[in-house]
């Protein structure tokens, strides 16, 4: 089948731009991920600024703003800057779901990671919210998507919200989970913390 003439056109594009400025960005991305590795998180903030600039002259779904997004919302975590942190992973996950169905294991860990943000920030429902998406993937593929892991947060976030049938539910669940995934694992350790600290 042929493609439309407008697609050979952006095809084109896609890879002349490559051409030019993929091996710049993949350069900025080495040095920015270097400067995370060192503990350089202003500088490697930087870097990845650099970087999502130069991804941004290419095509608006091309995998380096998606990946340069991820990075910059590692760094901001590790910097404690969560509502930029938010920001990051919110724009990738606003990407990825024009070109990527609900189920894809790599958005629905992405939704388990914004969770753990609006946790982090407070944000108790809009993070259940993201976990509810997460989870129908998690069971599909419970390995990739860490579904103890996931049980785990889903239960404080309930004890944080008050939902105490819930959270206990949740808390079993993450149990029979790291049983299967993580046997004598440091989770079980984990679960007892957070149980302790929740009163549950």
């Amino acid at each position: 089948m042929k493609l439309p003439r407008v697609l050979h056109v952006l095809a084109a594009c896609l890879c002349l731009t490559s051409c030019v400025d993929g091996p710049k960005w993949e350069r900025t991305m080495a040095f920015a991920r270097s400067q995370a590795q060192a503990g350089d998180y202003t500088g490697a903030e930087r870097s990845l600024r650099d970087a999502l600039d130069q991804a941004q002259r290419l095509h608006p779904l091309h995998p380096y703003q998606l990946e340069t997004n991820t990075e910059l919302a590692r760094v901001y975590f590790k910097m404690g800057e969560y509502e930029r942190g938010k920001a990051a992973l919110a724009s990738v996950i606003g990407k990825l779901e024009v070109i990527q169905s609900e189920e894809d294991p790599g958005l629905a860990r992405l939704h388990s990671e914004l969770g753990r943000v609006c946790d982090l920030l407070g944000q108790l429902d809009e993070a259940s919210a993201h976990y509810l998406r997460a989870l129908p993937v998690a069971l599909k593929v419970p390995v990739e998507n860490r579904l103890d892991y996931l049980y785990l947060d889903m239960a404080v976030n309930a004890a944080r919200r008050k939902r105490t049938a819930e959270a206990d539910e949740y808390f079993s669940n993450a149990t029979k989970a790291a049983q299967v995934l993580h046997p004598g694992g440091p989770i079980f350790e984990e679960i007892k913390q957070k149980r302790a600290e929740t009163g549950r």
